[in-house]
């Protein structure tokens, strides 16, 4: 099976138990970008259809962002910041909240900017670049 079959196998064999809680590991590290969004997507419409309270570990703020209605960020244990996903982009609690959204957000855009500028070659400039 591929990385998104076993992802999709597992999911159905946690749902078959009707659980109250979803709790997600890093789910979407091991799939490529196609069968990422994908999952994503699924994982959106399975929290809603069945009404679970899904709690999604990752180390990937676009997901954590794109996929949740709240998120919470530890660093070394403590929470640095719980709250709505615009409320984190547009007020970061402290610099490691700051540097940990912003930073690494900045860091997929502009590899999005070389990616293209270098497939194509048009030259394409990042933000504050």
């Amino acid at each position: 099976l591929s990385g998104g079959q076993k992802q999709r196998v597992a999911l159905a064999r946690t749902l078959v138990m009707k659980p109250k809680i979803l709790l997600l590991d890093e789910p979407l590290s091991a799939l490529d970008g196609v069968i990422k969004e994908s999952i994503k997507d699924r994982i959106k419409t399975i929290a809603k259809e069945f009404n679970l309270t899904t709690i999604i570990v990752t180390h990937d703020p676009e997901e954590a962002l794109s996929l949740s209605d709240k998120v919470m960020i530890l660093n070394r244990g403590k929470i640095s910041q719980y709250g709505e996903p615009e409320e984190i982009i547009s007020a970061p609690s402290d610099d490691f909240v700051k540097e940990f959204i912003l930073r690494q957000l900045e860091i997929k855009r502009d590899n999005i900017f070389k990616l293209f500028s270098n497939a194509s070659g048009i030259e394409l400039a990042a933000k504050g670049a």
